[in-house]
């Protein structure tokens, strides 16, 4: 599953470039970014992340930012706020 998610987020992340999507490449690249920063700050102080968390961080922030703004769930479908409410109160 992780492969695929990241399979998904390349072909996202050229798709959104070659099309001419400057919005949806912005929001990709950021999601991915922010994803690999658990694995950066590993790297600096040596100290370990569960494998699946940058997946994890990865799938939020692609429901947040694609999916909540940019696909207009937060206006469109009510309870997609408090599920991603619900959702970082769960990992915490």
């Amino acid at each position: 599953m992780r492969v695929g998610v990241w399979a998904v987020a390349t072909f996202t992340l050229v798709w959104a470039v070659f099309s001419g999507e400057w919005q949806l490449a912005l929001a990709t690249a950021s999601c991915i970014v922010l994803a690999l920063l658990p694995r950066a700050f590993s790297a600096i102080s040596g100290i370990g992340f569960p494998i699946g968390l940058a997946t994890g961080i990865f799938v939020f922030a692609m429901a947040a930012f694609l999916l909540g703004e940019l696909a207009g769930f937060y206006v469109t479908v009510g309870w997609w706020d408090i599920a991603l409410h619900l959702v970082a109160f769960e990992v915490m």
